[in-house]
C-alpha cells in the first residue's frame, strides 16, 4: 500500500511529507521494494534505469512529467507515460501495482461497528457523531484488551525445588507465656504514660555511627537521556533500513501457479503470516509522528555507532 501510494501522481505532495519517517518510507527502501515487487510479480526481469526512475518520481525531480490534472483516471495517464517515458519500467510496475485491489479487514470492521452504533432507532445520527462514537468503542475495545493482557493475577513461575517448605506446626492458639523470660531492665523507670517510656528507652541507647543509607532512585537508573534515546532510535532506524536492504536483494521465490480448489481443502498451502520483505509494516501512529532520525539523507543509511 505504501508503494501504490507514492506512484500514485494524485497523492505525490502527502506521500513526500512521509519521506523518511520510517525505515519503510526512505527513498532507498521504496526503490529497492519497487524493484523486489518488479522482478517478483515477473513484470520484466530486466531492471535497469528502475530504481533511478523510481527514485525520480518519489523526489518529484522529473519536471517534464505530464500534468495529472489533465486526465480522467489513472489508468490514462500511465498509458500516456508509457509513451512519454520511453524505455522506461516504471510505468509498467505502476500499472501492475495500482491494478491489485486492496484487501484489508479495516474497512469490514468499520463497517461491523457502525452497524452495531447506526442503528434504524439512531438513524438521526450526524456522520460527525457515529465517527466519534467508532472511535468510543475502539478505545473501550483497547482498554479491555490492555486489561486482559496486564493481568495482576500473572505470577512469576517457580520450580518446585525453589519454594520454601515451611516446617510443620500447628496452627491452633497456644499461649506461650510460660515459654518466654522477660528480663526486666532495672535502669529503666516505667511511667505510667506509653509516649514518656518509649522516650526514655530510646533516650538511652547507643547513638549509631554507621552513615545513612540514601534510599535509592529507581527512577534515575531507568531513566535516560534525551541524547541517549535519540542515538537508540536512531540505531534502530539505521538497523531497519539495512535489514530492508538484505530482505530486497534474496532470490524471488519459484512461482506456484496451482489453481484454487473449488471446495475448502484444508491442505491447500496458504501463508498465515508473510515473511521477509512482504512481512515489512508500518503503523498509522508512526507515519502520523515524527521520526528522530529523519535527519538521514533519502537514499542511505547512517553509520551504526
Amino acid at each position: 500500500m505504501l508503494l501504490a501510494l507514492f506512484l500514485h501522481p494524485a497523492h505525490n505532495q502527502a506521500s513526500r511529507k512521509l519521506l523518511n519517517k520510517t525505515p519503510l518510507t526512505t527513498i532507498g527502501s521504496l526503490c529497492r521494494i519497487g524493484v523486489y515487487y518488479f522482478k517478483r510479480y515477473n513484470i520484466d526481469q530486466d531492471v535497469f534505469r528502475l530504481y533511478e526512475d523510481l527514485a525520480a518520481w518519489i523526489k518529484g525531480d522529473d519536471d517534464a512529467t505530464l500534468a495529472y490534472s489533465d486526465f480522467q483516471s489513472t489508468a490514462t495517464y500511465w498509458r500516456s507515460m508509457v509513451a512519454d517515458m520511453p524505455g522506461s519500467k516504471l510505468p509498467q510496475l505502476v500499472l501492475t501495482v495500482l491494478a491489485f485491489a486492496v484487501n484489508t479487514a479495516t474497512c469490514e470492521r468499520y463497517f461491523s461497528e457502525l452497524a452495531m452504533i447506526h442503528t434504524a432507532k439512531r438513524n438521526r445520527m450526524s456522520p460527525t457523531k457515529a465517527r466519534k462514537l467508532t472511535l468510543v468503542r475502539k478505545r473501550v475495545r483497547e482498554m479491555d484488551q490492555a486489561r486482559c493482557t496486564n493481568s495482576m493475577k500473572r505470577r512469576k513461575l517457580i520450580a518446585p525445588a525453589e519454594c520454601t517448605l515451611l516446617r510443620e506446626r500447628d496452627d491452633r492458639f497456644e499461649s506461650s507465656e510460660h515459654d518466654v523470660d522477660y528480663e526486666e531492665d532495672d535502669n529503666v523507670e516505667e511511667p505510667d504514660g506509653a509516649l514518656e517510656y518509649w522516650t526514655s528507652v530510646l533516650g538511652e541507647l547507643e547513638p549509631d555511627d554507621d552513615p545513612q543509607v540514601p534510599l535509592r532512585d529507581y527512577d534515575s537508573d531507568t531513566a535516560t537521556s534525551p541524547s541517549d534515546a535519540a542515538t537508540r532510535a536512531a540505531r534502530e532506524f539505521a538497523l531497519k533500513v539495512q535489514e530492508i536492504k538484505t530482505q530486497s536483494a534474496q532470490p524471488i521465490p519459484a512461482r506456484d501457479q496451482r489453481p484454487f480448489p473449488n471446495f475448502n481443502d484444508l491442505r491447500f498451502p496458504q501463508e498465515k503470516s508473510l515473511e521477509g520483505l512482504r512481512g515489512q509494516k508500518v503503523s498509522l501512529r508512526e507515519l502520523s509522528g515524527m521520526s528522530s532520525a529523519s535527519s538521514i539523507e533519502p537514499g542511505k543509511t547512517s553509520k551504526i555507532p
